[in-house]
């Protein structure tokens, strides 16, 4: 019996000890896994006190196809930008948002993704309107010249004292532009088809009555074998030129010579331009080394000439003679003028007439050829004076 019972408390201890050991694994267990949801919770709540709140979602049903947002309240997208622009953003998905605040902050301004012309804009009936294209500027080129041939052909012979050295007849076209120099006076600016070459002055040159600039980059061109002066008004001023030919040996000079230019103007109402084609001292020196103008003179006026004397004769108003030149020669006609200096002798001849033989201080220094045509006046008349040809001969007794 005894046996019995201690048997059975041995059992009953044996369970419980079992159950307890259970139970204690159990509690365990459960302990455990509490914990575990315990701290999960804790720290999602951790990582959502951290993370910054997101922009409300406009941009997930404003955006289009294109990702362009549309167009908005813009008090809210005001508020929402102000949301964005004070939180720092870490991850891929605010980076992306921060894009479509940036795109909403310009959604006002015009489009760029095409330009005006490949996207028209629409009339309030809906209708497109397609925008004319930009305007370019237009290529300035002179008016041709409505001018007869002159009826002369250019002389290129020998006689008498004169030796022929240069001609042109100008067969060679050169776009207007091409004559142009901005400082270089000593630049060759043309060259003619027989190799001969041309300098002209520079726009920083001025020119004698107004000094405005001369402007050869405007002015002179050269088509259908003509020099052409394309007289007009450049930058909001009457413009003019002064081409001069190198006649040997590379050089613009020579002491005594002949000199012969055939040339007319298309309108007689050029008053703003004037011309005093010349022989002029290589030394500068100006009245001492004289000056030689034929022709001279408003080119809607008469033609004149003058000689101004040289050496002891010389001063600065009225030492001179003047060519007697027939009364109503126009600029306006073809002409041929033509200087003849010689030792001691000026002669000016209008086509086979002279009209001014002189022996009074004539110079004795080298001179060279200036077709000066330059402004004497305001206006904004225009025309052509078109030269048929030049010649020139070196004195050889």
């Amino acid at each position: 019996m005894k046996t019995n019972i201690k048997n059975i408390l041995t059992g009953v201890f044996t369970n419980m000890s079992q159950h307890k050991l259970i139970w204690a694994i159990g509690a365990l267990i459960i302990t455990l896994t509490f914990g575990a949801a315990i701290s999960t919770v804790v720290y999602k709540n951790a990582q959502i006190s951290q993370t910054p709140k997101q922009p409300p979602s406009i941009y997930d049903d404003a955006l289009k196809s294109n990702g362009t947002p549309r167009a908005t309240d813009p008090e809210s997208s005001a508020d929402e930008s102000t949301s964005l622009d004070t939180s720092k953003q870490n991850t891929a998905d605010t980076k992306q948002q921060t894009g479509g605040q940036q795109s909403a902050q310009t959604q006002n301004k015009p489009s760029t993704s095409s330009s005006p012309s490949t996207k028209p804009p629409t009339s309030g009936s809906g209708s497109t309107t397609p925008i004319p294209p930009k305007p370019t500027a237009p290529v300035v080129t002179p008016p041709t010249p409505t001018l007869p041939p002159s009826g002369q052909a250019v002389p290129r012979s020998d006689f008498g004292v004169w030796k022929h050295i240069f001609y042109d007849d100008f067969t060679k076209d050169a776009t207007l532009g091409t004559w142009g120099e901005d400082w270089n006076g000593d630049k060759i600016v043309y060259t003619g088809a027989q190799g001969q070459q041309w300098r002209a002055y520079p726009k920083s040159y001025k020119d004698t009555y107004n000094q405005r600039p001369y402007r050869s980059d405007q002015v002179l061109s050269v088509k259908n074998s003509m020099l052409n002066f394309w007289l007009h008004n450049v930058e909001g001023q009457p413009a003019g030129a002064n081409p001069s030919p190198i006649i040997s040996s590379g050089s613009q000079y020579q002491t005594y010579g002949r000199y012969s230019a055939r040339f007319k103007v298309d309108s007689p109402n050029l008053r703003e331009y004037y011309v005093a084609w010349l022989l002029w001292p290589q030394s500068e020196r100006w009245p001492q080394d004289g000056e030689m103008d034929f022709p001279e003179g408003n080119l809607s006026g008469n033609v004149g000439g003058f000689h101004h004397y040289s050496g002891a004769g010389s001063c600065t108003n009225g030492c001179q003679d003047v060519a007697n030149v027939p009364a109503n020669t126009k600029f306006t006609d073809w002409h041929t003028y033509t200087i003849e200096w010689m030792p001691g002798r000026v002669r000016y001849i209008l086509d086979d007439k002279v009209v001014l033989d002189s022996t009074k201080w004539v110079p004795s220094g080298p001179m060279r050829w200036q077709l000066q045509t330059e402004t004497n006046g305001n206006g904004t008349n225009s025309g052509n004076l078109t030269v048929d040809w030049v010649s020139v001969w070196s004195y050889r007794p």
